[in-house]
Parts: C-alpha cells; structure tokens; sequence
C-alpha cells in the first residue's frame, strides 16, 4: 500500500513538473511572438505614414496608401492575437502551479 501510494505521489509529482515546464515554455515562446508582432506593426505604421506623406506629395497613388493602411489593420489584429495567446500561456503556468480562482 505505501508503495503503491508512493508511486501515486511521484507519477503526480513528475506530471505537475512537466505541466508547468510546459506552461513556462509556453509563456516564453508567446512572450517572443508577441513582440516580434509589436516590432511588425511599428513596421506597418511606418509604411503606412510614409504612403499617406507620399500621397500628399503627388508620389504615391491612393491604392498605395490603402494598401499600407490594410497591412496596418492585419499587423494590428495579429498583435492582438498575439497579446491573447500570451495572457493565456500566463492562465495556463498560474493553473499549473497551482493557482486558481473562485466564480
């Protein structure tokens, strides 16, 4: 019987260890994602701005501006699924040490 409850302890044990190294990696790959989506959308804004000026300097089209501005919107949205995944990898290592919370 204490073997047995021995073993119980350390296969949880071991599966707690590895959910939150899980949770740990997680969090860091969505922390890097997350920023090179910020970095794209400085990128994005800066076209974008740069097209708008070019346009009002006769150099650029109308199309070239719209063009910039949907690659701003698509940067944008992806910086906030970015940002989303990575609140959720932070859910994710709170559950797996343990945390939680009351509804």
């Amino acid at each position: 019987m204490y073997r047995e409850d021995l073993q119980d302890y350390q296969k949880t044990a071991l599966s707690a260890f590895g959910d939150v190294e899980n949770a740990l990696d997680a969090v860091g790959e969505t922390r890097m994602a997350a920023e090179a989506q910020a970095q794209s959308l400085r990128s994005a804004q800066t076209g974008a701005g740069m097209a708008q000026e070019g346009f009002h300097a006769g150099t650029t089209t109308i199309l070239d501006v719209l063009n910039a501005e949907g690659a701003l919107i698509t940067a944008d949205q992806l910086v906030a699924k970015a940002e989303t995944a990575r609140l959720q990898a932070l859910v994710s290592l709170c559950d797996a040490l343990g945390g939680g919370w009351r509804s």
